[in-house]
């Protein structure tokens, strides 16, 4: 759409200047970056509970001691909880630091008529340190038996 302005109101917009306005670039990319945004997430989850899983199969053998101590039931339901938080968040951080660095790297190089505008993703990085770690810390105590089969131990 072409305005032509007269003099009135606008006095740097007067006859012979024209203005246009264009309507805002809508293309895939709220897509793509869904896209993207649910592989990290299936990706982050299935990572963190795998290493949440193998911790408590290494650990069955204090799960026991404790369980024979007299520990609660729902310790072993917290302990997976936080290692599975714990896990993702780290992973996150890595993650986030990295995908930054390179981003900001790779812009400079694709935008070379502005290499200097970067725009963080708030939201992903939102979602990457705060939302995946409490849902994989969610899962994993959602998921985890609070007790534990007692075993003999043998020295």
């Amino acid at each position: 759409v072409t305005l032509a302005y007269a003099k009135n109101g606008h006095p740097e917009l007067a006859a012979g200047y024209t203005m246009t306005v264009t309507e805002p670039y809508t293309g895939d990319l709220p897509l793509v970056l869904a896209l993207a945004a649910g592989a990290t997430l299936i990706v982050a989850l299935l990572a963190s509970l795998m290493i949440t899983a193998l911790a408590l199969a290494e650990g069955r053998a204090d799960f026991a001691t404790l369980a024979a101590v007299g520990a609660q039931p729902a310790t072993r339901r917290r302990i997976a909880a936080s290692t599975a938080a714990f896990v993702t968040v780290v992973g996150g951080i890595v993650g986030a630091i990295s995908g930054l660095i390179i981003g900001r790297l790779l812009n400079s190089l694709v935008n070379s008529d502005y290499p200097n505008i970067f725009v963080v993703p708030w939201l992903m990085l939102a979602v990457t340190l705060i939302g995946i770690p409490a849902l994989t810390g969610a899962l994993a105590w959602l998921f985890t038996r609070s007790r534990v089969v007692m075993v003999r131990r043998r020295d």
